[in-house]
């Protein structure tokens, strides 16, 4: 069957992404002559696809997967979808690879060529296993979901990783400057550092371009608030259900021109006008392949000219009154280069402009003669387009 097709009542779904055309059909036929329904994928695409297509029972995957690693896809599936049971079919007899697949939560690990008894004693064995593992994982709450969705964005890149994580540290001193209790703080906190986990599903090619996005990239981009949402919502937990609402909300405006949704001033929840100038200064005050950090000042002369259009007035002066902020960015102003900024490249990004933070950052970058605040006030302005 593929991923359209309407399954067949109680026979569990099996997902088979596995590069080898051949190999994929005959492990398909197999499962189904066993009692499972199949999906199956060619890459990590693919298989993301077809898991959230419908719920999957096991994935059977291959490592070598074009792109990226099916070790990448493990990451994906055991944080986001707990329930899946995982079985490795590979030609990698490496032990290390065998550990390291075990370690990312791997219930099963069979080589190539593998014999079809086996394959199924296997699949089964690893859904039973995977169910109980999932019954005990109940007990604990949320917070090992949280630190392996973290994981999975850490996988993908690094900086996202690094990101949340001083994002959320600078979103716990504006809510105790805002003056909540010390339990809302660390909700907060713990649910503000999957704010940007729907960027799992951002291609590599638009995660990490070196330069500007086109207006098409950038739609793709923008998905990543959904796609956060959609990986969040629905749970039980306090942290989560924050969590999901932080990320589908974080790039709406106080103005009413964000996005997705394109609330306004108080329709935007609390926590996500929050997270919202957390976002952006620590964007702004971060070195980024692309760009060197702005220095902390220039940075909160971008926010305060921001107040009431982009952030909430409010939240702009618990930032302003927080010493803490300052402290967890805590870097040396760089002054390294001297490169000039190219007049086409500034003219390009200046009509690229979109929104007042992001003229407001070109018009720093056009009227200073320091040629190191110039470039990278340009360059964050592409910071600011997701």
């Amino acid at each position: 069957m593929t991923s359209g097709e309407p399954r067949s009542h109680g026979r569990p779904l099996a997902a088979v992404i596995e590069n080898d055309l051949v190999l994929r059909g005959l492990v398909a036929k197999t499962l189904e002559r066993s009692g499972y329904d199949c999906v199956a994928a060619a890459d990590v695409g693919e298989g993301i696809t077809a898991l959230w297509a419908d719920p999957v029972d096991v994935a059977i995957v291959d490592l070598g997967l074009p792109g990226l690693s099916g070790l990448v896809l493990i990451d994906h599936l055991t944080a986001i979808f707990p329930d899946t049971a995982v079985v490795v079919l590979t030609g990698d007899s490496s032990r290390t690879t065998a550990a390291d697949a075990q370690e990312r939560g791997a219930d099963a690990y069979l080589l190539k060529p593998v014999a079809p008894d086996q394959l199924v004693l296997s699949v089964d064995s690893a859904i039973r296993s995977r169910r109980g593992l999932v019954s005990a994982a109940l007990k604990g709450g949320a917070e090992e979901t949280v630190t392996r969705l973290l994981r999975v964005a850490e996988v993908r890149d690094k900086e996202t990783g690094h990101h949340s994580g001083r994002t959320g540290r600078i979103v716990a001193a504006l809510g105790e400057a805002l003056g909540l209790d010390e339990a809302a703080v660390q909700r907060l906190r713990r649910a503000a550092l999957l704010h940007d986990i729907g960027k799992v599903a951002v291609p590599d090619e638009i995660l990490h371009k070196p330069g500007p996005l086109t207006d098409d990239e950038r739609t793709q981009m923008r998905q990543h608030v959904r796609v956060g949402w959609q990986i969040l919502a629905g749970s039980d937990d306090p942290v989560l259900q924050l969590a999901s609402d932080i990320a589908l909300a974080h790039h709406e405006r106080w103005d009413g021109d964000g996005y997705p949704l394109g609330l306004s001033g108080e329709a935007i929840p609390l926590e996500a006008r929050i997270t919202a100038v957390a976002d952006v200064f620590e964007a702004l005050t971060s070195d980024r392949p692309y760009r060197r950090a702005l220095p902390v000042e220039v940075a909160r002369g971008l926010i305060v000219e921001e107040r009431g259009t982009h952030f909430d007035p409010r939240v702009v002066d618990a930032f302003l009154a927080s010493e803490a902020i300052c402290q967890i960015i805590d870097r040396p102003e760089r002054r390294g280069d001297t490169d000039t900024l190219d007049q086409a490249l500034l003219e390009g990004a200046r009509a690229r402009a979109r929104d007042p933070l992001r003229a407001k950052l070109l018009e720093v970058a056009g009227r200073r003669d320091d040629s190191l605040l110039s470039r990278d006030a340009s360059a964050a302005t592409r910071a600011t387009l997701a």
